[in-house]
């Protein structure tokens, strides 16, 4: 039986990612924090930091309407009861709260915190680096920091070998497709 060569769109993971942010299927939350008309680069930025926490965008949006001290108490007065998504179900009891007091206690101003991570950046090593320290940011999220970093509209990252330490769930993903379209 011939094997079918999978669409030009997915000859390569970059390709790839290029083709699912041109047909708008990627995550919802790259498009609220890149493309919406109005907001200024600080307010992107806390919406980028405060969906971190509980991955929730309403609740980062209401956060980035505040600065300082405001949108981390915003944060931390939300934390008993907000909804979180799955990404951030372990976001919880005193491992969460000390990531918050953490953030706070380095970055009083949020949008810092996403310049310490992205500015400059030059690869996802890079970026998974700065991310090393800093409390409740595994593979996921430097992953997501990655993706984040471009949509604010810091320079695009070498990915170069990085695959390997992508979490769990795109490889599960990955092998999906390759059991349709083989290993390419």
């Amino acid at each position: 039986m011939a094997r079918h060569k999978p669409p030009e769109t997915i000859d390569h993971w970059k390709t790839f990612t290029r083709v699912l942010y041109g047909t708008w299927d990627a995550d919802p939350g790259y498009y609220a924090i890149g493309q919406t008309k109005g907001l200024s680069d600080s307010q992107r930025a806390r919406i980028a930091v405060a969906w971190c926490t509980y991955y929730n965008l309403g609740i980062a949006a209401d956060a980035s309407e505040y600065t300082g001290e405001k949108f981390w108490g915003y944060l931390k007065s939300q934390y008993a009861t907000a909804k979180r998504n799955s990404e951030r179900r372990h976001f919880r009891g005193s491992a969460g709260l000390a990531a918050l007091q953490q953030w706070h206690e380095r970055w009083p101003q949020p949008e810092t915190m996403a310049d310490y991570i992205c500015e400059g950046a030059e690869d996802y090593y890079d970026i998974r680096r700065r991310c090393a320290g800093i409390l409740q940011f595994g593979a996921y999220f430097v992953w997501k920091w990655c993706d984040l970093g471009e949509v604010l509209g810091h320079d695009e990252l070498d990915m170069s070998d990085s695959a390997k330490h992508s979490p769990k769930v795109p490889q599960q993903g990955a092998l999906l497709i390759a059991e349709k379209f083989g290993p390419y």
